[in-house]
C-alpha cells in the first residue's frame, strides 16, 4: 500500500507551488474579465481583487510579490492595451500599480491575522488545562492547582521544592 506524504502541521506549501497557483488564478481571472466587460477599470479592479484574495489565502509574501508582478504584466498587456503590448500609461497604470501594491499589503495583513487567530485557538495555557483536569483527579483540592502549575517548567525549581509546593494546602 502506498503511503501519501503530506505537509506536517507547521509546514507551508513551497513558494514555487504557491506562485504557480497564483499565476493560474490571475490568468483565469484576466481571461474571464476580458470576455465579460470592456471597461478597463473594472477589469484591473477585479484582477487586483484576485491578487488580494490569493495573498490573503496563501500568506506567502514571496509568492504574493511574484503574483502581483505577473498580474501587472497580464493586466497591462492584455486588459489595458489589449494586444500584449507592455506600455506605461500614466493615469491608468499608476492606479493599477498602487492597487496591486495595496492588495498585496492588505492581503498579507489579513493572512497574518488569520495565522495569529489560528495559532491562538491552538494555544491553551497550562493553568487552563489543569483546571479542566482537576475534577477528574481523585483527592485533588483546588488549592493544590498552584503546586501542579509550579511543576510545569523544567529548571524552574528542584523536585523537592516542587513536591513541597504540591503538598502544601
Amino acid at each position: 500500500m502506498a503511503r501519501r506524504r503530506g505537509l506536517a502541521a507547521g509546514e507551508r506549501t513551497p513558494a514555487g507551488l504557491t506562485l504557480a497557483g497564483g499565476v493560474v488564478a490571475v490568468t483565469v481571472t484576466a481571461m474571464v474579465m476580458a470576455l465579460l466587460t470592456d471597461t478597463v477599470s473594472e477589469r484591473v479592479g477585479v484582477l487586483a481583487a484576485a491578487v488580494l484574495l490569493f495573498t490573503a489565502v496563501a500568506g506567502d509574501s514571496r509568492a504574493a510579490a511574484g503574483v502581483a508582478l505577473i498580474a501587472w504584466a497580464t493586466g497591462n498587456g492584455f486588459l489595458i492595451n489589449r494586444l500584449g503590448e507592455l506600455r506605461w500609461r500614466a493615469p491608468v497604470d499608476d492606479r493599477f500599480a498602487a492597487g496591486l501594491l495595496g492588495a498585496v499589503a492588505l492581503g498579507m495583513i489579513i493572512a497574518q491575522l488569520r495565522r495569529g487567530l489560528r495559532n491562538r485557538r491552538r494555544w491553551r495555557p497550562v493553568r487552563h488545562l489543569l483546571a479542566a483536569e482537576a475534577p477528574r483527579v481523585a483527592g485533588l483540592r483546588p488549592g493544590r492547582l498552584a503546586g501542579i502549575a509550579a511543576l510545569g517548567g523544567p529548571g524552574r525549581q528542584s523536585g523537592q521544592q516542587a513536591r513541597r509546593a504540591f503538598d502544601e494546602p
